[in-house]
């Protein structure tokens, strides 16, 4: 840290403060491990946070492509870690709220990866890159996921949630039939995401029933 104050500064040094940002983020990470309590799991989660997300945001991603991706979506893993702490203590505080926005900053950054990767036209591209194939479909499997996690006593709601994660998982199943070598990256997830497909039209209707 104190080498960060004195000499790599952001602004003479962006690449060396970068790394440094992450190792201590490495090192936090680490600790959660050994930590019981899941409200300093929460917090030290959220230091994470604090020293990776303003530093992608100052980066210029034309220049720095590859760093703003991996930041990107540690940033987001972090978030939906977050998101599950709140989830497994919602039973003793009322965290709904606090899990809406997390889900939407966990989304919001896994959308922001996968924008890296659209064409010049703003377009997700027919193919991903051998190297960025495997994060992008766990990103749609993190964004399909995420999608079911909003908490609301709203029915329409829970029927339009689980229709969104329906889409992604349908979006991971299309493009791994269209490009078979992805079903090989995604060997454990690609057959979970065919079921859902199958199941989620089944559970979606019966929503529709009830209401």
């Amino acid at each position: 840290k104190s080498a960060q104050d004195d000499y790599y500064k952001f602004e003479d040094h962006c690449v060396d403060y970068v790394d440094i940002q992450r190792d201590l983020s490495h090192m936090h990470k680490v600790l959660v491990y050994f930590e019981p309590d899941q409200s300093r799991k929460f917090k030290i989660h959220k230091r994470r946070i604090d020293l990776l997300e303003p530093v992608y945001k100052e980066l210029n991603v034309k220049l720095f492509t590859l760093l703003v991706r991996q930041l990107i979506y540690e940033v987001a893993e972090v978030y939906s870690a977050m998101m599950d702490i709140k989830v497994e203590t919602a039973s003793q505080n009322n965290n709904a709220n606090k899990i809406n926005s997390l889900v939407d900053s966990s989304m919001a950054a896994f959308k922001a990866y996968l924008g890296t990767l659209h064409t010049q036209e703003g377009k997700a591209p027919d193919k991903y890159p051998e190297d960025s194939l495997r994060p992008a479909m766990m990103a749609y499997c993190h964004l399909a996921r995420l999608s079911d996690k909003y908490v609301t006593d709203n029915a329409r709601q829970r029927i339009k949630q689980k229709m969104q994660s329906f889409c992604y998982y349908k979006q991971i199943v299309d493009y791994c039939q269209l490009h078979p070598e992805a079903q090989v990256v995604l060997e454990h997830e690609f057959p979970i995401c065919q079921e859902l497909v199958i199941l989620l039209p089944r559970k979606i209707q019966k929503m529709q029933q009830e209401l």
